[in-house]
């Protein structure tokens, strides 16, 4: 349950009030990802005028790209992994029966968007096998990442022909979901967009270059979708938390500055200088679209797309509490890979159900600042409807 007692009230599109504001700039202020003066340090870098290095949207997502590259996303993503193949178990086999009991037919392809270096890429091959999925096809920005995806596939499954694991078919694609998209004749039963993959999908030159772009996005995502196809994405919670504080703290500073009004509300912008190492090549700003979720369902609508399900998960502030169980548990990719082969799925839940009980450390979630996501699951809608 949330807690409503730490909350913001806004209306449908996310606007605060003045006093709204007021209570925010006060809130989390002992979290540096929270303090106003970072945020102020990353906007001014990404929207102002004395920066030499005349940040188009373009070269910023150059640096950010870089910034992945140095960025250790194993490590990042380790406390999370029970929670990811949970869902990705959840929402894979929630497509597979719906196509099956109420498209009569067998789930064939599935798009996996901003794969990463491949980190959950051998457990999305061995659930899609298991539920008698034809084709996988991993797409992302960088090439380093796709090169690594392809690479640990081959030594999870220990061939050396990356296109065909497991009797399924992979391809590997990279580049911008919204070009790739555009021009692609294929279409899926299903596009996943895991970890605010998204909510990156934004051009901040202006407010109306930025409606445009999400507007495309979901478009071109509708387009490669079959006739009842499903579109599953994670995006931040941004009505309640964590996300909340930045996501109003975040308009305090962009309607000062008078940048992005109306849409300036629903951006949340981080700084990273705490955590990332710039000489490694690390960027530290970052920009995201946000919105509240009645926002983002009329966002999704007028591109096409009901919903069909959601799920909210903690994400975990303290991490894995006893690293030598988890480690005997879920170190093991091939381990873990045989487990979802050999045995039936929600056998394999329940295990990874007992495994998040035993290893890992969830906040309270009466915590106003316990971060939060809502993985999401949207359905194209029919012809006429």
């Amino acid at each position: 349950m949330k807690n409503t007692s730490n909350k913001i009230t806004t209306d449908k599109e996310g606007h605060f009030a003045e006093e709204e504001l007021e209570k925010a700039i006060k809130t989390g202020t002992t979290n540096p990802a929270l303090q106003l003066t970072p945020i102020k340090t990353a906007v001014d870098f990404i929207f102002g005028p004395q920066n030499e290095l005349e940040l188009t949207p373009q070269r910023y997502l150059e640096l950010l790209e870089a910034a992945y590259t140095s960025l250790d996303l194993e490590k990042h993503g380790l406390p999370h992994f029970i929670c990811d193949v949970k869902n990705l178990i959840k929402f894979f086999a929630e497509i597979t029966t719906n196509i099956k009991q109420k498209q009569n037919k067998d789930p064939e392809n599935v798009f996996i968007v901003g794969c990463g270096p491949g980190r959950l890429a051998p457990f999305e091959v061995a659930i899609a096998t298991k539920l008698g999925f034809k084709e996988i096809v991993f797409n992302d920005l960088l090439d380093q990442h796709i090169e690594k995806t392809r690479t640990r596939l081959m030594e999870a499954f220990n061939t050396s022909n990356p296109e065909n694991i497991e009797g399924i078919d992979i391809k590997y694609q990279t580049g911008d979901i919204v070009e790739v998209a555009e021009v692609m004749e294929e279409t899926f039963d299903a596009i996943f967009a895991w970890w605010f993959v998204t909510p990156e999908i934004a051009d901040f030159s202006s407010t109306e270059a930025l409606r445009k772009k999400r507007e495309t996005l979901y478009k071109n995502i509708v387009k490669i979708l079959k006739q009842k196809g499903f579109f599953i994405e994670d995006i931040p919670d941004s009505s309640t938390g964590f996300f909340y504080w930045l996501r109003a703290k975040t308009f305090a500073v962009l309607q000062e500055k008078e940048l992005l009004e109306g849409e300036n509300q629903n951006m949340i912008v981080t700084n990273y200088s705490n955590y990332v190492h710039q000489k490694a090549g690390g960027f530290p700003y970052h920009i995201r679209y946000a919105p509240t979720f009645p926002k983002h369902t009329s966002e999704m609508i007028r591109a096409g797309l009901i919903q069909s399900g959601i799920t909210e998960t903690t994400m975990l502030p303290s991490g894995i509490a006893d690293y030598q169980q988890f480690q005997e548990i879920f170190d093991n990719p091939k381990h873990l890979l045989e487990m979802i082969m050999g045995d039936s799925l929600q056998n394999v839940l329940k295990v990874l159900q007992r495994g998040e009980a035993e290893t890992l450390n969830f906040p309270d979630l009466t915590d106003p600042l316990a971060k939060r996501k809502n993985t999401s699951m949207w359905q194209k809608r029919c012809l006429g409807k």
